[in-house]
């Protein structure tokens, strides 16, 4: 019996492979940014600060009640019996929200998260700085963590080694020089918790950190200190030590000073790719685990589900107009269903789906509406 030899894998053409390039490039793009996204700071600090909140909005669920109401009960009456024209209603949507606002701020301050909230916003700041890294070939992840037991701020990765950056704050001034004192035992604590940090990731990386510089050289803990007083005279920075570990420790207000210090000639664009993978590979593995995904901020859910739903269904209404404007029922009724037809295209696109869902919302309840003048009462259009 003759054998049949199998054809070799044709290999994709030019204009395939051009495609192929660009939807990797676009999608480790995403990553990177997803990495670095402010929404991955802060994340044992937001989780403290919700699970408190939520434990004291049950316990005084009254108190909040009546906050709430208060300013309506007030200035509601005043307006319905003693103004006039469109202050009337604007003074009672001013009432409405200010019992609001009064809510929210009542749970933070009573419930004590003020202070972790303003943690929260320090590691954003820190996030912020180390951002601006990116124009010289920096990779930023935010919120690293690959075992349940650490939970590390920040780590970049560039020409000049690899950071890892804990993120401290205090209502009071940081004495950098400090030996003593309660501020003191915090320095040290967060100098020995980051050198932890970076004896973790060191060793996480295997064999990939052989060929690259030595560990002294290659690796660099940092301690960003945040407050609400004034910035700190002199350099700004000091170095602790912490075992073998070098630790640099700087205030918040000259730390971008300190990055624009840096030499960039210590890693090429293949190193930082392969530290970077390896990192990448170890938080794609623990996140895909159940219930390990970081959590959306709230900003990020008012702009996913409010601001971009919004925003479709305007332009949809905005085409509505167009098409209405028009007296041709067979040139509505084509533009009706190529309007559709784009809707529910976008809906299956990831990234604009929530610009869809508006745009797809208002163009279908105009076609219902539409549909049921026609129908039952003989509307002309």
């Amino acid at each position: 019996m003759a054998t049949v030899k199998a054809k070799p894998p044709v290999a994709p053409g030019k204009a395939t492979g051009a495609v192929l390039g660009l939807r990797g490039r676009i999608d480790a793009t995403a990553r990177r940014r997803a990495l670095g996204a402010q929404a991955r700071t802060g994340k044992y600090a937001r989780s403290f600060a919700t699970k408190r909140a939520l434990e004291w909005s049950r316990e005084f669920w009254w108190a909040l009640l009546l906050v709430f109401i208060l300013p309506s009960a007030v200035f509601v009456p005043v307006a319905v019996f003693s103004l006039r024209g469109s202050l009337r209603p604007a003074v009672i949507g001013a009432a409405a929200a200010t019992g609001l606002w009064l809510a929210v701020l009542s749970c933070v301050l009573f419930s004590g998260v003020a202070a972790t909230l303003d943690s929260v916003v320090a590691e954003q700041w820190t996030a912020d700085d180390l951002r601006r890294l990116r124009r010289r070939g920096w990779r930023l992840i935010n919120g690293l963590k690959f075992v349940d037991q650490s939970d590390i701020d920040h780590v970049a990765i560039g020409p000049a080694g690899l950071l890892v950056v804990e993120t401290k704050w205090s209502a009071d001034g940081w004495d950098i020089s400090a030996v003593k004192g309660f501020l003191a035992q915090r320095v040290q604590e967060a100098v020995a918790q980051v050198a932890r940090d970076a004896k973790q990731i060191y060793g996480s990386l295997g064999e990939v950190r052989h060929g690259t510089p030595p560990r002294s050289a290659l690796m660099r803990p940092v301690v960003v200190l945040h407050s609400a007083a004034a910035a700190v005279s002199g350099s700004g920075w000091t170095e602790y030590s912490y075992e073998d570990w070098r630790v640099i420790v700087v205030h918040a207000s000259h730390f971008r000073r300190w990055l624009e210090a840096l030499d960039d000639g210590l890693l090429g664009e293949t190193e930082i790719m392969q530290l970077w993978n390896t990192l990448d590979k170890k938080v794609r593995g623990y996140e895909s685990r159940p219930g390990r995904a970081p959590r959306r901020t709230f900003a990020r859910l008012v702009y996913e589900w409010l601001a971009k739903p919004c925003l479709g269904a305007a332009m949809a209404l905005w085409a509505v107009k167009g098409v209405v404007a028009e007296d041709q029922l067979l040139l509505e009724f084509l533009s009706w269903c190529v309007a559709m037809l784009a809707a529910v295209a976008a809906l299956r696109v990831k990234s604009i789906r929530h610009f869809a869902m508006g745009y797809a919302t208002v163009w279908a309840l105009y076609l219902l509406s539409a549909v049921v003048l026609v129908v039952a009462f003989g509307w002309k259009l």
